[in-house]
């Protein structure tokens, strides 16, 4: 799971990518082949993604690697 030290994703921009992609967390979901709940508490910080979800997401949410270090490595 992508945690540092206990730290979790960042779920405020998280969530700002996502929406700025027009996608919702059912969106999300599909694409990580999992449930919008399972999703929603991953995106809400409860439980972490795992390296090849954050590459999936990367990719859906148009996210530069900056990004990703600062949504789920800080």
């Amino acid at each position: 799971m992508i945690t540092e030290g206990g730290n979790v994703v960042k779920s405020n921009l998280l969530k700002a990518a996502r929406v700025k992609m027009g996608l919702s967390q059912g969106d999300c979901a599909e694409a990580l082949n999992m449930t919008r709940t399972n999703y929603r508490n991953k995106e809400n910080g409860r439980l972490g993604f795992s390296l090849e979800q954050v590459s999936i997401l990367m990719n859906i949410l148009n996210l530069s690697p900056t990004e990703v270090v600062e949504i789920f490595l800080t």
